[in-house]
């Protein structure tokens, strides 16, 4: 059997203060009366500027309250150390690396291979006729972060950000090799796979942007 509880009756008071308090018309009416004592008893100005001091007096220490009551809370809050093992996802992190593998990578990617075609035309055999890496597109899919953990602490100004990422690109190369002039033969890279979990360690210091990168690495082995 359920066994439900009778409600709770309120009584009159409780509701008058229900509709005190949900009603700001009635918060105002309420305060004619007391002004029309303060008024007749103290003159017009004493009560109205008593009223004035009471009302900046109350605001003043809310605020401080307030803004105790925060302060309180930002210095109470546990920080981080190596023993926490927080994960956050990165969607809005992804959106910027996306658009940054889309936009600018290609135009940093392209004088690196016209360099590589370049010193493996100087440095081909002489007996071929063509080295070189043919047509290339970096596709649209770009390095995904799929976890962000905790920063380690390793020294007061020395932190350690750990991230996985996850890379399955439909970036496609072909390298040209041409032994003879008759023969040309092409090898297309695509369907490259690649995961791991890496570690970026960076200092704070006092010149612009008040940070440096000191080591980029595997925290584990990368599949």
């Amino acid at each position: 059997a359920i066994s439900t509880m009778p409600p709770v009756k309120r009584t009159p008071l409780q509701d008058v203060q229900t509709v005190i308090k949900n009603n700001l018309f009635i918060q105002y009416a309420s305060i004619i009366p007391i002004v029309a004592i303060f008024i007749w008893m103290f003159g017009f100005y004493s009560s109205w500027g008593s009223i004035l001091v009471v009302a900046i007096g109350y605001s003043i220490r809310y605020v401080a309250s307030q803004k105790g009551t925060f302060y309180n809370k930002f210095i109470q809050q546990e920080p981080l150390t190596t023993n926490r093992r927080e994960v956050q996802h990165c969607a809005w992190l992804n959106l910027l690396i996306r658009k940054y593998w889309t936009v600018c990578v290609p135009k940093f990617v392209e004088p690196q291979i016209d360099r590589v075609n370049g010193i493996m035309l100087e440095n081909k055999p002489g007996w071929m006729k063509k080295l070189e890496i043919g047509p290339w597109k970096l596709g649209d899919r770009a390095p995904r972060i799929t976890q962000i953990y905790a920063p380690i602490i390793l020294s007061d100004d020395r932190y350690e950000l750990q991230f996985e990422i996850v890379f399955v690109p439909d970036l496609s190369a072909e390298v040209h090799v041409q032994p003879l002039s008759a023969l040309l033969l092409k090898i297309v890279g695509s369907e490259v796979k690649f995961k791991a979990t890496m570690k970026l360690t960076f200092d704070f210091n006092d010149l612009f942007p008040e940070c440096s990168v000191v080591s980029v690495g595997f925290a584990e082995n990368p599949l």
